[in-house]
């Protein structure tokens, strides 16, 4: 993946690549030459993280679908969501999440990253239907 909050998650995790990288150095270049402010320059603006959240939370709905349907899974979700954001209050824990690489927590990761995640099952519907 090559969006900005999967760099920012790359970067944090330890997982860096050329890609990583070029997308630090190239927002930093844009923001001392051009004045742009640095968000914007990474691509971490209110309305890029927004989007790059309700993709996270989209992706993660398809891992946890069943035929039970959107409502159902969206308060899996919002379960999922829960106990990870529980978890990462404690740093040793988090540090530890952080290194697990699997589709569902990178997801959720990014969504929390990605900040103002809903958590009632209502509004986590409203973003993955």
């Amino acid at each position: 993946e090559s969006d900005a909050l999967s760099m920012a998650v790359r970067l944090i995790t330890g997982r860096m690549n050329e890609a990583t990288i070029t997308w630090i150095v190239e927002g930093l270049r844009l923001h001392f030459d051009s004045g742009v402010d640095l968000a914007a320059a990474l691509g971490l603006d209110r309305a890029s993280r927004l989007r790059a959240r309700n993709l996270a939370l989209q992706d993660a709905a398809k891992i946890l679908a069943d035929d039970r349907g959107p409502y159902v899974t969206a308060g899996r979700l919002a379960q999922a969501l829960c106990r990870y954001r529980d978890l990462a209050t404690n740093q040793a824990i988090m540090r530890e999440k952080l290194r697990d690489d699997s589709a569902l927590n990178c997801l959720l990761l990014k969504a929390i990253l990605a900040g103002n995640v809903p958590t009632t099952q209502r509004n986590i519907y409203r973003i993955i239907k």
